[in-house]
């Protein structure tokens, strides 16, 4: 019940941390560049200031990992595109790629954010199960779900 409660938050969300925090992540070392994620964090920034939202953005750089996890606690919507990858032999090990190092699922699923709104995860890979079991739903976008976001919208 205590997952389902964190799904089924009916709260208002509190002003102070009502926004969208949007981060992009092209060239993580490593990874092949993803073209298009400054554009697309650039043009949702527009228009969510053109709408009076209270947002933050972040393109690829110097932020380190633990700042964005800060400002992803601190606002209620989040926007991140970048590289993810499942992990379908160990999922706690499912990663986003964001600016120098990772977020893995285990420490996602450790959060218990009661002002969480969306999720939206521009990356491959975040609503991908595993194969040797096709009916549970370990992968990131569960993880933001778990963690207390009230709607995800992740890939396959």
């Amino acid at each position: 019940t205590a997952l389902t409660d964190r799904v089924k938050n009916n709260l208002p969300i509190d002003e102070s941390v009502s926004g969208l925090f949007l981060t992009s992540q092209p060239n993580a070392p490593g990874r092949s560049p993803i073209p298009g994620t400054t554009d697309e964090v650039k043009s949702i920034h527009a228009m969510a200031k053109a709408n009076g939202v209270r947002v933050l953005m972040h393109q690829a750089g110097d932020l380190p990992v633990d700042d964005c996890v800060t400002h992803m606690k601190d606002i209620s919507s989040v926007h991140l595109a970048c590289h993810a990858s499942q992990k379908a032999d160990d999922p706690l090990q499912s990663r986003f790629f964001l600016h120098n190092g990772s977020l893995d699922l285990a420490t996602v699923l450790q959060w218990h954010l009661k002002n969480a709104d969306l999720a939206f995860l521009s990356a491959c890979e975040t609503s991908t199960g595993g194969e040797k079991l096709p009916d549970e739903a370990v992968h990131l976008a569960a993880g933001m779900l778990a963690a207390g976001y009230r709607r995800v919208v992740g890939t396959m």
